[in-house]
């Protein structure tokens, strides 16, 4: 069963630290005592993930929804000197400001060399049939351990998110304090017995966690 440890003091210096360093000048999203527990309690529900999988080597992560990196940086954060990460992100690029945002994102990849790569692209399109040369085949992600869900933030869209990673054992789910999202998270548990969620109020928002007890997870 997962346990979700809140973050100590040193988890939230460590946190803020990164993200002063890492945050975009000029962001209307300012990093407020608020914003910095946010992050703080997902390091720690990272953190809390890898040692319920007991995982070894590389801790694969999947984001849906990236912005300008904050999240991730988190996530690292709360693997520090536990785990070494990849992690692929997905982001649709919709926001006013998200040419300003996964650019610096990009360059902040880059710059630090994190194993880390953006995708571009509408979660829609992600589970689509798509026409190869052996047949119709669907698009599907590849396998992780830990997934961050802050997409589109509409029952159908989340569902649809979550959906894409249901084979990942651990699944965050971000804005949980959205109705149209909670309903999501909840529609997803329903009808697997082997389905746990947990919310968090980080003070900022809720948080959903989404995870699987038992040798294999739920299908579909």
């Amino acid at each position: 069963m997962l346990t979700l440890t809140p973050p100590d003091a040193e988890l939230i210096s460590d946190v803020e630290k990164t993200l002063r360093s890492l945050w975009m000048p000029g962001d209307w999203f300012t990093l407020t005592p608020q914003v910095l527990m946010h992050y703080a309690w997902k390091a720690a529900i990272c953190r809390s993930a890898f040692r319920y999988l007991n995982r070894t080597g590389d801790f694969r992560i999947i984001e849906i929804g990236t912005r300008a990196g904050y999240s991730l940086a988190a996530f690292r954060r709360g693997l520090a000197g536990r785990a070494d990460s990849t992690a692929i992100c997905f982001d649709a690029g919709i926001d006013q400001d998200s040419a300003s945002c996964l650019l610096h994102f990009q360059n902040w990849v880059q710059s630090n060399r994190i194993p880390a790569w953006l995708v571009p692209v509408n979660t829609r399109y992600l589970g689509a049939m798509v026409a190869t040369p052996t047949g119709p085949t669907r698009w599907t992600l590849p396998p992780c351990d830990f997934a961050h869900i802050d997409g589109e933030h509409t029952t159908h869209g989340a569902l649809r998110d979550i959906g894409l990673v249901n084979q990942c054992p651990v699944v965050l789910v971000d804005d949980c304090d959205n109705p149209e999202v909670m309903a999501a998270v909840e529609q997803r548990a329903r009808g697997y017995g082997n389905i746990r969620v947990q919310f968090v109020n980080d003070g900022l928002r809720t948080l959903g966690v989404i995870s699987w007890d038992g040798p294999t997870s739920p299908k579909g």
